[in-house]
């Protein structure tokens, strides 16, 4: 069939529903256009057809109840849809090969470009592009496979009230199950409800959806593959990141985003995730995450972040901004458990980044650390002071025997053990009844009493970490 006998069947008078079967149709050089489709007709359908040749170019048809649907159909020419006002446009398990495909400048109702089964979805190639167009309620790429080229839905506006017949009906974009190669979906409105759970996108850039505005948005169990981006978009209604894996490859960045409403992280996974001058007016959840890096510059909590368990198994790679703000955070909810961790990862990574004219900043941190991990460890406070009070004794001791003759046996292991836990007692002048022989000597005692006062210090701040 070419498309003159095709142009003959749609403008054929009788039935309001045009039925198209197992046709190889050939397409070139030419399109369908509103005076080609008889007044009467309501439904087109296509189904186990074929379409070869140049280009399928349907242009400037205005039927507002046309209802156009391809299924099982193969697609092996150029497909255009421009300037049509139709009620909806099917694409049902229809294979799409290595051509270009495009829907622009129309009025929809509803869109859908999907596979009916998860177990048999048809692989989609060539690049799609899909801008400025209008789809009042229903968008679906559910279950599609995109395999190579670009993947374009950007300047869509989904959900215009002013334009719907029944403006308190829900307006919906779903690409759950989809397959997407470096999919941009940016400058579009996405209506009232957004689904992308367990969706799958891959590419160099593999997701974009910058200067966009969403309102519920759902996007459970994604895999965002190399790189997602969300930069200026807002989010208007509850959003959902659950569960987002891809720790070894996913870079997130949702700088200069407004997020409206409560948003949940919870347990997902990604490499590098980026918040830079982001305004979060509701509560915010990233319970149980894992990042191999996380920045957080310039951020605006208004009301509550959950950062509960929480793991960055990079901590070098973070900035001392974004480690104070998590833990500030985390001392707001009154967890104080994660808070005592952060506080610690922020002070070292403010030694880090001192420089050796700071050296007696950098030594005091240092101290802290190999004493009781910053107030955290009392069992490290505890091996601190002892080692360190043993040290200290065992050097006063050298120095008031060398000029005996100090014989090693039961009665000089208990006089050196004597002497040492006595020497552990701050307020314990002298381990000796005869006071030090010498002026010199008095140098290690005291450092050592310093020293065992620092670490009995640290060891009771360590026993109080938990208290609120």
């Amino acid at each position: 069939m070419d498309l003159i006998q095709l142009n003959q069947i749609l403008k054929g008078r009788g039935n309001n529903t045009k039925n198209i079967e197992n046709e190889e149709i050939d397409v070139t050089d030419t399109y369908i256009n509103g005076e080609a489709i008889s007044p009467t007709v309501n439904t087109i359908t296509f189904k186990n057809c074929i379409f070869n040749g140049l280009e399928f170019n349907a242009y400037g048809i205005i039927k507002p109840n046309l209802k156009i649907k391809f299924i099982d159909c193969t697609l092996n020419c150029k497909t255009i849809f421009e300037k049509c006002t139709l009620h909806s446009l099917y694409f049902i398990d229809t294979e799409i090969i290595n051509k270009c495909f495009e829907i622009k400048f129309c009025n929809l109702k509803r869109l859908d470009l999907i596979s009916r089964y998860k177990q048999n979805k048809k692989d989609i190639t060539g690049s799609f592009l899909k801008e400025n167009n209008t789809i009042l309620e229903h968008v679906s790429f559910e279950n599609l496979v995109h395999k190579d080229g670009v993947f374009e839905f950007t300047e869509n506006s989904i959900g215009d009230n002013s334009l719907k017949s029944n403006p308190i009906s829900k307006s919906e974009i779903s690409f759950k199950n989809a397959e997407l190669n470096n999919c941009d979906l940016s400058d579009s409105n996405f209506g009232d409800v957004s689904i992308f759970d367990n969706a799958n996108f891959r590419g160099e850039r593999s997701f974009l959806s910058n200067n966009s505005e969403f309102n519920k948005a759902f996007f459970n169990n994604v895999d965002f593959g190399k790189t997602v981006l969300f930069n200026g978009s807002t989010f208007k209604d509850i959003v959902i990141f659950n569960k987002c894996s891809n720790l070894s490859k996913t870079v997130g960045d949702f700088s200069g985003c407004t997020f409206r409403n409560n948003l949940f992280f919870d347990y997902s996974k990604f490499k590098d995730l980026t918040f830079k001058n982001v305004s979060f007016e509701r509560n915010v959840s990233f319970a149980n995450c894992i990042f191999n890096k996380i920045t957080l510059k310039q951020v605006l909590f208004e009301k509550v972040a959950f950062f509960d368990n929480i793991e960055i198994l990079d901590l070098k790679l973070c900035s001392k901004e974004t480690l104070r703000t998590i833990k500030q955070e985390l001392q707001k909810s009154n967890n104080r458990i994660d808070y005592n961790k952060f506080k610690v990862y922020e002070l070292e990574a403010h030694r880090a980044e001192l420089s050796n004219k700071d050296w007696s900043d950098k030594f005091i941190l240092w101290l802290n650390s190999i004493s009781s991990n910053h107030g955290t460890n009392w069992m490290k406070s505890i091996k601190f002071t002892l080692i360190t009070a043993l040290l200290f004794y065992l050097i006063y001791f050298a120095f008031e025997n060398l000029n005996k003759d100090f014989v090693i046996n039961h009665e000089s292991i208990n006089y050196f053990i004597t002497g040492y836990f006595k020497y552990l007692i701050p307020t314990y002048q002298s381990p000796f009844e005869n006071g030090l022989s010498h002026g010199l000597f008095y140098v290690p005692f005291l450092i050592g009493k310093i020293v065992i006062g620092y670490g009995l210090f640290q060891t009771i701040v360590s026993f109080r970490k938990f208290r609120i």
